[in-house]
């Protein structure tokens, strides 16, 4: 994501499993913005390379700094190669903060279940004006 200082933009975050089939109710998964930036507003889910499209908003809270975004929900990954092989994509609004360094920021992470304990990724953003 590329965004000048004080700006918002959306960030997709993809979340895939595509060597087995996954499953949870009330998987919790956390999110935290890269230095310099903060999530602002909800997250929506959409599982849109499939038919039927299935979107929505997730119920979520969000640490007062907006550093962190925690969301628990079920989730369910490649659980039928005709009808659901495909990655749920969660959309967040990222802000850049006024006074956040020019540069690419790389120590935001995505942990999907305790502690990362169903998989983990790392989060980048970059500020270029």
């Amino acid at each position: 994501m590329g965004s000048e200082a004080g700006q918002s933009t959306t960030v997709n975050i993809w979340l895939d499993s595509r060597e087995s089939p996954f499953t949870a109710h009330e998987v919790e998964q956390t999110f935290t913005a890269p230095t310099g930036f903060r999530f602002t507003g909800g997250v929506s889910f959409g599982y849109c390379m499939v038919s039927p499209h299935q979107t929505g908003n997730l119920t979520s809270t969000t640490t007062d700094d907006g550093r962190t975004v925690t969301v628990k929900g079920g989730l369910h990954l490649n659980t039928d190669p005709a009808t659901d092989r495909e990655p749920v994509i969660c959309t967040f609004t990222l802000m850049a903060l006024p006074d956040a360094g020019l540069g690419t920021h790389f120590d935001g992470k995505a942990l999907i279940g305790p502690d990362g304990s169903f998989g983990s990724a790392a989060i980048s953003a970059t500020v270029d004006r």
